[in-house]
């Protein structure tokens, strides 16, 4: 298993977005919030490099999250 909290330095500024539902008993969005907070003071120069997203869903990856990490490529990666 990969502990990200090992390497909370090399994150930012790599562009980050954490998606996580609110309804997830399988991956507990208190873990994605809790790292995403330990790396907001990494990412103070570029905030927009990091981004939280928790829709209310439980252990799915559905239409809108998948548009949302595709926007986020976009942006980005520079992917069209």
């Amino acid at each position: 298993m990969i502990d990200p909290y090992e390497k909370l330095s090399s994150f930012s500024p790599k562009p980050l977005l954490i998606i996580n539902g609110d309804q997830d008993t399988d991956s507990l969005f208190t873990y994605s919030l809790e790292l995403y907070e330990k790396l907001l003071p990494l990412y103070a120069e570029q905030p927009e490099n990091l981004r939280l997203s928790m829709p209310f869903v439980d252990h799915q990856f559905n239409y809108f999250m998948k548009l949302e990490a595709c926007n986020w490529f976009e942006k980005h990666l520079g992917i069209h």
